[in-house]
């Protein structure tokens, strides 16, 4: 398992299809990655909520610590968070929108996904990102599902039984369709 991959290309390996490479959630994906960048600067202490009552686009974020970080993609993230406090729906579109395209760069470059163009009709290009190397991704994947099941077991002491034990029993086999980032950060805590 690569262990220097950020949140947001774990995220983003999981929301591909691994034969076509479509995208799952591609309609929200700005939010989805935003969020993952989020996630990952408030894990290595440079952003926080401003304290104040959230509205009703959520609280405000405002950047905290000093020094460039080590990665170019937080860094551009952090420079937007520093330009002002934002409120976290705008701060997800401004941070999320056009992400994919480095990310899906970034994970080409690992070897994790191969780009495939073609014609379709002798007309049109398109691009297909299926999966190169699976080995990262079921080792992730692997970790949330284990994570969760965890969690539900976790929750079913903590709640005596008012969750029911099928519930958590069914948690551990089901293939993981989609992981959320707060999943994927927990694996790495």
């Amino acid at each position: 398992m690569q262990s220097n991959m950020l949140i947001v290309e774990d995220l983003m390996l999981l929301m591909l299809d691994d034969e076509t490479g479509a995208i799952a959630g591609a309609g929200t994906l700005h939010y989805t990655l935003g969020g993952a960048v989020l996630v990952e600067l408030a894990l290595n202490g440079r952003i926080e909520t401003d304290g104040g009552r959230p509205g009703l686009n959520g609280p405000k974020i405002i950047a905290v610590g000093d020094g460039p970080l080590s990665d170019p993609l937080l860094q551009s993230a952090y420079e937007k968070v520093a330009e002002r406090p934002q409120r976290v729906q705008p701060l997800l579109l401004a941070i999320g929108g056009g992400l994919w395209k480095p990310v899906i760069d970034r994970l080409v470059e690992r070897g994790l996904i191969r780009r495939e163009s073609r014609r379709v009709l002798g007309v049109f290009r398109t691009t297909r990102l299926p999966a190169e190397d699976t080995g990262h991704e079921a080792e992730l994947r692997r970790k949330v599902r284990d994570r969760r099941v965890e969690y539900c077991r976790q929750r079913r002491r903590d709640y005596r039984g008012h969750l029911s034990s099928t519930r958590c029993r069914t948690a551990a086999p089901r293939p993981m369709r989609s992981a959320s980032a707060t999943d994927i950060s927990a694996v790495r805590s």
